[in-house]
């Protein structure tokens, strides 16, 4: 039998490979906690435009007796979605005086939102290592992003009161796509904001899409091809965007 050892090694092999030409970097390096990261810039060859702090090697949270162990490594790298939500807010922000992001990762979204003037910007993950990656970037870009841990399976997780709230690419599991779910019609029932972006290829987004439509009773909600930019997900949730990502058509330039 194998190691559970093994196991978590072939699962960090291929979240990697996964990734591929996704995990755009610059020539930076740097320690956040005794970890290696690098510099993921938002537009590659703007130098001005915000950028997050990604885990360099998942092969740095192997070890028997790992501090870090229970690092999500998906958790320390910015995705598609994450990207296309950081430049949907640059183009498209409302006029919010508060801003949060639920199940940040590294956090470009926020970073993007507090680079833009947004008074106030929250970062919230269950994964405290992608909220020091946050603090690090914000920090070193002379930005006010403020972090607290969430976790979407809980009922009470005591979310920041903001006026408009994102998430991108968070349905990992089931369990999750039916928290986040939760969450969200608790955030549209006091009229907040709500924008999602998920890719078309993650098959718990439609979990999360049967989820909404039961809570809410919208059997016409669907999710909206990014290019037509902000479509309300349903007519009676006016400030709900469900995003459609296409990761091939990306933009990192």
């Amino acid at each position: 039998m194998k190691s559970c050892r093994t196991h978590w090694f072939f699962f960090l092999a291929a979240a990697t490979l996964q990734l591929g030409e996704n995990r755009i970097v610059s020539a930076f390096s740097l320690k956040v906690e005794g970890l290696r990261v690098d510099k993921a810039s938002l537009r590659t060859k703007d130098p001005t435009s915000a950028y997050s702090f990604v885990l360099s090697s998942a092969m740095d949270l192997m070890g028997d007796d790992n501090h870090y162990a229970r690092v999500n490594f998906l958790a320390t790298q910015v995705w598609p979605s994450a990207r296309v939500a950081a430049s949907q807010i640059e183009q498209h922000a409302p006029h919010a005086q508060s801003f949060c992001e639920l199940g940040c990762g590294p956090g470009l979204p926020s970073i993007a939102a507090a680079k833009i003037g947004i008074p106030h910007v929250w970062a919230t993950d269950i994964d405290e290592f992608a909220l020091a990656l946050v603090r690090a970037a914000a920090e070193e870009q002379g930005l006010v992003v403020k972090t607290r841990t969430v976790d979407l399976l809980l009922t009470n997780n005591n979310l920041p009161d903001c006026d408009w709230y994102v998430l991108s690419d968070v349905f990992e599991s089931a369990a999750v796509a039916r928290g986040a779910a939760r969450i969200c019609e608790e955030l549209l029932r006091k009229e907040k904001a709500v924008w999602v972006f998920a890719q078309s290829d993650r098959v718990q987004r439609e979990e999360f899409l049967r989820e909404m439509k039961q809570r809410l009773g919208e059997d016409a909600m669907e999710w909206s091809p990014i290019e037509k930019e902000f479509v309300a997900a349903a007519d009676s949730q006016p400030n709900f965007w469900l995003a459609d990502i296409n990761e091939t058509e990306v933009n990192y330039e």
